[in-house]
């Protein structure tokens, strides 16, 4: 079609010429660049086709993937493929303006058989990332992954409610990822205020302040019916139940395989979550009892009767005295009638 569409031009041009008519030779040397440059299109045009015609949208917003032409046009256009892309997508709040002249100089560069297209509608087209309204449910969950780890629990474990967020959330429809940027200096507690920040795969989208309520759920013993102070600890005394043990830091999840050898410190209710200062090692020695003191220094051992000054299971450490000397000592419990006594 082009080598067909260059006659004309010439013919114009020499006649042109030949009457000594600079203006129409300056036009017809116009046209040829037009053919030489944008190819079957002008061709097309010059032969008597009209180039096509599109009408350019006030306003749109895209993905990601970018901008493509099909997304500017009111009406859909055949000789426009779906596929024929134009630039990046703009961030997320930061819309470009692009005229139709712009429009243009980019299809000259993409798709040079349209750039001649005749432009009608709107004079330009702002382009604007899509973007949608996170709700405090998706933030929420958004945030359990990082807060798991401040908390030391599992995710499924931590229970988060975000309060009414001061500003939207506002992030594209696309896979996000949350970082905490800031926590309080005391760490997270049952109420606190934090600030996060989302992300793309390449791109952040900006920081927001969220106030949070959270509960950490967990598995813990619990009072089945009521404990006295000094009484041993019976299995069928406590039951597992799942609790909220953020305000519960020393909630018992686990007893030893011999619970009969823990005593109950104080007196507790039923249904109360067992706490770990709430028991102790229950003591073979008591306050006031003669046992025998070992004294050790190398292959010497010394025997003694002393006074226990206070209670104390195996393993312990406590004070005792020797009657005669009245001399205080720390000894090591060994058993029922045994301490070792360090000099």
């Amino acid at each position: 079609m082009i080598r067909f569409a260059l006659i004309p031009f010439w013919r114009e041009a020499g006649c042109a010429a030949a009457r000594g008519g600079a203006r129409l030779a300056g036009v017809a040397r116009a046209l040829l660049h037009r053919a030489l440059l944008f190819g079957g299109l002008a061709a097309f045009s010059l032969l008597g086709g009209e180039p096509p015609s599109f009408s350019l949208l006030p306003a749109v917003a895209v993905e990601r993937s970018g901008v493509f032409l099909h997304q500017l046009l009111a009406t859909p256009a055949p000789e426009v493929p779906t596929n024929l892309w134009l630039l990046p997508a703009p961030a997320p709040g930061k819309p470009w303006r692009l005229s139709r002249a712009d429009l243009s100089a980019l299809l000259l560069t993409n798709a040079p058989t349209l750039a001649a297209a005749q432009w009608t509608g709107a004079p330009a087209v702002v382009i604007s990332r899509r973007v949608r309204a996170l709700s405090e449910a998706e933030v929420a969950a958004l945030l359990r992954e990082p807060l798991s780890r401040e908390f030391q629990c599992r995710p499924e474990d931590l229970e988060l409610k975000v309060a009414r967020l001061p500003v939207p959330v506002l992030a594209p429809d696309e896979p996000l990822t949350l970082k905490v940027v800031e926590l309080p200096a005391t760490g997270p507690s049952a109420s606190f205020l934090l600030r996060f920040e989302l992300r793309g795969d390449t791109e952040a989208f900006g920081v927001w302040q969220a106030a949070v309520q959270a509960r950490v759920w967990k598995e813990v013993y619990v009072t089945a019916a009521p404990l006295k102070r000094g009484q041993t600890l019976d299995r069928q005394a406590v039951t597992l139940e799942r609790r909220d043990v953020l305000l519960l830091r020393e909630a018992c999840d686990t007893l030893p395989a011999e619970p009969e050898l823990l005593e109950v410190t104080e007196n507790l209710p039923a249904g109360v979550p067992l706490l770990r200062r709430a028991l102790r090692l229950k003591p073979v020695v008591n306050r006031g009892q003669l046992v025998r003191g070992v004294v050790q220094e190398g292959a010497l051992s010394i025997a003694l009767k002393v006074e226990v000054l206070e209670d104390g299971a195996p393993g312990q450490w406590i004070r005792v005295r020797n009657p005669q000397s009245k001399r205080e000592l720390r000894g090591k419990v060994q058993d029922e009638q045994t301490i070792l006594i360090v000099l």
